[in-house]
């Protein structure tokens, strides 16, 4: 009987703690996000934007200004460590979907693919002087879980469409 009861209360102790774990991480996530925010609309402020559309990953937040044609990118780089960046969306030129991949072949025979790995998913925005391509990241396989990519993928296809149809009608308008 004491054995049934000493098992209980040890697993009792166990469930106990994995959710005190579950809840501290989902509170440092919250956490974290929070910051993000309010630094994104510090910035969103600080440049005069109006942002409509808003997306959060992981360690970044980004959004676009349709009326002004702008997007605003922030990434957490550290504790309370922000860096941004704002792409005018006038000077892109193209945004593509940049999917890189990685093959695993068989032990012993270089020939033969056993498995394709994606390392990164990602839009590239391309601008119409020389500027060096900005790289906008949605999954990344050494920091996301390989569960999140295909949701992840889907997002960088609606945002890739959604920012090609912003640049498409600028360049009608200039033509």
């Amino acid at each position: 009987m004491s054995t049934i009861i000493s098992a209980a209360i040890i697993i009792a102790v166990l469930i106990l703690i994995t959710w005190l774990f579950i809840v501290i991480h989902k509170n440092n996530q919250e956490k974290k996000a929070a910051g993000l925010r309010v630094q994104f609309n510090e910035l969103a402020f600080k440049n005069n934007l109006v942002i409509t559309d808003t997306e959060i990953m992981h360690n970044q937040l980004f959004g676009i200004d349709e009326l002004y044609s702008k997007m605003l990118v922030v990434k957490t780089t550290g504790k309370n460590r922000y860096r941004h960046r704002i792409v005018f969306l006038d000077d892109v030129i193209a945004c593509t979907l940049q999917k890189n991949t990685r093959a695993v072949y068989e032990k012993g025979n270089t020939e033969k693919i056993t498995e394709v790995i994606v390392e990164q998913v990602s839009l590239l925005f391309e601008y119409t002087d020389k500027r060096k391509p900005f790289e906008l990241v949605f999954y990344k396989n050494d920091t996301d879980y390989i569960f999140e990519l295909p949701q992840l993928q889907t997002k960088a296809e609606n945002w890739r469409e959604h920012i090609s149809k912003k640049i498409k009608k600028q360049l009608r308008n200039i033509a």
